[in-house]
């Protein structure tokens, strides 16, 4: 993943999105996204179900536990059989660019399903996708989403969360 933009090693020292369109929702099995180019970028995650992406003149399966990205400037179209999702639209300044895979696991982040209920409910309280604290969520989820994959094994993905949740107890090897 890449963020590029202004900044000395060819980062931005911060990301700056515009949520345009938030939306938690069900879609049946009539939910259909034309073919068509879009001026935001689009990332949505499957809570359930499936959904086959058209992203310029590639076709991608996502299924549940995985988000789609579909850059600024794509030809984009979607259909499903039935699905949940929780989906931003965004925009970022002329200067700043967001280059992430097409499908991104994200099943196993425990964070993830509080962060969207919180944007959900901060969102519904505020009525504005930019809120400081929808920003500051929508922020935390784009984080997530630019981390590696980890390819390590369960146990020492959890033992790491132990340690970072737990660094000011005294820890042992048990």
């Amino acid at each position: 993943a890449q963020i590029k933009g202004k900044g000395g090693s060819g980062l931005p020292q911060s990301l700056h999105p515009s949520v345009i369109y938030f939306v938690q929702k069900p879609c049946s099995e009539c939910w259909r996204l034309p073919r068509e180019r879009i001026p935001f970028y689009d990332l949505t995650f499957l809570i359930s179900g499936c959904a086959e992406y058209g992203i310029d003149d590639a076709f991608y399966t996502v299924r549940a536990g995985e988000a789609v990205f579909v850059p600024a400037g794509a030809i984009r179209s979607a259909r499903t059989a039935g699905m949940r999702c929780v989906a931003f639209n965004f925009t970022l300044p002329p200067d700043e660019k967001l280059v992430l895979p097409p499908i991104i696991p994200f099943a196993g982040n425990r964070h993830m399903d509080l962060l969207f209920a919180e944007y959900d409910r901060e969102f519904f309280l505020s009525g504005q996708e930019n809120s400081l604290k929808c920003q500051g969520i929508f922020l935390w989820i784009l984080s997530d989403m630019l981390k590696e994959p980890c390819h390590h094994n369960a146990h020492v993905r959890r033992m790491k969360e132990y340690i970072a949740d737990n660094l000011s107890d005294k820890l042992s090897v048990a």
